[in-house]
């Protein structure tokens, strides 16, 4: 049977996640800000949380209603089976959202005291406790015995509740994941300008690179690394995150051999590619390259005979005369494809790294074999680039809180 599921991304993006959805099997998916609702099956659902390399987090919607007024809406809070979804004893972060419409509440503070005082009623009377998960409290660590795989797990036991009343409409929803699905759990440490692994596969995504293309990715500010982690797993049909434990897994009914079978293959990659696999990272930073190269260790990237991936300390305006990436450009590619996130603000002479970014796509369209040779610029929106260079905003999305927009040339 089909449920109803809502899966958060960054504002702009919302195309890219239905895409993705859809493509995984998805039904009746609804854009909204932020994010995208559907419907799909339990093998679908385990796909889309095991799988999806864009989507921050999976929500699942437990119920909706209809509510008149405040005290209809507390009547449903309190006689919501919590129980049926909720672990005794687990802490629940309460996350609430208000379109502000009608006056069932005066403003989300008094609807999130509305559902903590309902849910907490609920517990009451059935003789069980309801502990409230504040952000940044310390969390003890909770060993537990899973009742579904019989495995003993060590976590830190937070149930994420997503209440949300708009427009007359109460929606119960949990989320299914544990933790940002950016958190891919190779990463100790953020360099300059860090951009979330779900936003930078977007980005490629958006640029069309994808597992049966013959491209040569470069990064010539990869800060941390993260663009060619995530397109060497795009790449590989490796999975996104190593993690060992969702919330999913505590909700009744959890299927571990269907589970574990949606561990084998990526659904979003039609065949294992069969393409090789160039990919040049530099940074002007030695912090940075040293940070990327514990990361690429952690995310297991290695290069074999049809898997190159090169990291290397250089500056944008010196990587051109580099030998690697002479070498690498005159190689037989369809596409070369320059990416980069440069870090915003006083930190870096913006113009002259916005030239040298230019200079280098016009150097790999000169010297390059590839018929065609991308640049991928995120820039802030509010910021003009330099004129006369044929950039096209390709895409607009939030980014830490700041509005930016994909160029690309």
């Amino acid at each position: 049977m089909a449920q109803r599921y809502l899966a958060q991304i960054n504002l702009g993006l919302e195309p890219l996640l239905k895409d993705e959805l859809k493509t995984l099997g998805a039904r009746r998916i609804e854009v909204i800000d932020g994010g995208v609702e559907f419907e799909c099956t339990r093998p679908t659902l385990y796909q889309a949380l095991l799988w999806s390399r864009i989507a921050n987090r999976i929500y699942w919607r437990m119920a909706e209603f209809t509510i008149p007024n405040r005290a209809s809406a507390y009547d449903k809070i309190v006689h919501f089976n919590w129980l049926a979804h909720i672990v005794p004893h687990a802490k629940i972060e309460l996350n609430v959202q208000w379109d502000g419409s009608q006056n069932i509440v005066k403003g989300q503070g008094e609807l999130e005291t509305l559902v903590k005082t309902g849910i907490e009623k609920y517990f009451m009377d059935k003789k069980k406790t309801c502990q409230w998960f504040v952000q940044d409290q310390a969390l003890d660590e909770i060993k537990s015995v899973n009742p579904h795989t019989e495995e003993h797990l060590d976590q830190k036991h937070v149930m994420i509740l997503l209440v949300r009343l708009f427009q007359g409409k109460l929606f119960f929803s949990l989320d299914l994941c544990g933790e940002l699905m950016h958190k891919r759990g190779w990463r100790i440490e953020d360099g300059p300008a860090p951009i979330r692994a779900t936003l930078a596969s977007a980005i490629l995504k958006k640029m069309g690179y994808h597992q049966k293309s013959k491209d040569l990715l470069i990064d010539p500010m990869c800060g941390s690394g993260t663009f060619g982690i995530e397109a060497f797993a795009m790449k590989t049909g490796k999975m996104p995150r190593n993690w060992n434990f969702y919330t999913c897994q505590y909700l009744v009914g959890f299927d571990l051999p269907l589970w574990k079978n949606c561990h084998l293959k990526d659904p979003l990659c039609l065949e294992q590619s069969t393409q090789e696999i160039s990919i040049l990272m530099a940074d002007q930073s030695e912090k940075a390259v040293g940070l990327s190269q514990e990361h690429l260790k952690n995310a297991n990237m290695t290069s074999t005979s049809t898997q190159e991936v090169t990291l290397i300390q250089s500056s944008v305006q010196e990587l051109s005369q580099q030998k690697i990436y002479q070498d690498l450009i005159k190689k037989n590619y369809d596409r070369i494809i320059v990416v980069a996130n440069p870090p915003y603000g006083l930190r870096i002479e913006e113009k002259n790294s916005i030239s040298d970014l230019i200079s280098l796509i016009q150097s790999a369209k000169k010297q390059g074999k590839a018929k065609t040779k991308i640049l991928g610029l995120i820039y802030p929106s509010n910021q003009d680039l330099p004129p006369n260079q044929n950039f096209i905003k390709s895409m607009k999305f939030k980014h830490g809180g700041l509005s930016v927009t994909l160029h690309q040339m």
